[in-house]
C-alpha cells in the first residue's frame, strides 16, 4: 500500500459589484447600456450574461466622457469581431483579416485578466 499525503489548497478570487449609488446594477439595466468598440472602453471588469457562450468577453466600464458602457470580443480561433452591433452578430473571419483578429485576441487576453462584476439579481 503506497503512502499518500492530503493536501488544501486556498485559492482566492475577486468578485466586485457595480453600483450607482446605493443600488447594485442589474443585468436588465446592463443589457441596455449603449455598445462602444473595445478600444473605447476603460473596462471596470468582466461580465457574464445569461447567453455567453465560451467565445464570447464581456466588459462593463466607461468611455472617454464618462458614460457607463459596454462592449464584448468574441474570438473561437475562426470566427472574431467586436462590438458593432448585438453580441454575437458582424463577425468576420480571421483568416481573412489577420491584423483584425490580432488587435481581437490582445483585447481579449487584457479582458480575461479584469476581475468579474456580479450583477443584481442572484437569488
Amino acid at each position: 500500500m503506497s503512502e499518500h499525503t492530503a493536501t488544501m489548497e486556498v485559492l482566492t478570487a475577486e468578485v466586485r459589484v457595480l453600483q450607482v449609488g446605493s443600488r447594485q446594477i442589474a443585468l436588465s439595466v446592463y443589457g441596455q447600456l449603449d455598445e462602444v468598440r473595445a478600444d473605447d472602453i476603460k473596462p471596470f471588469g468582466r461580465v457574464r450574461s445569461r447567453n455567453s457562450s465560451y467565445a464570447l468577453t464581456e466588459v462593463v466600464g466607461s468611455d472617454d466622457d464618462g458614460r457607463l458602457c459596454r462592449s464584448w470580443l468574441h474570438d473561437d480561433g475562426l470566427e472574431i469581431g467586436w462590438a458593432e452591433g448585438p453580441p454575437g452578430g458582424r463577425l468576420i473571419s480571421a483568416r481573412k483579416n489577420p491584423e483584425r483578429a490580432e488587435a481581437v485576441r490582445k483585447y481579449a487576453a487584457m479582458w480575461s485578466a479584469l476581475p468579474l462584476i456580479v450583477l443584481a439579481g442572484l437569488r
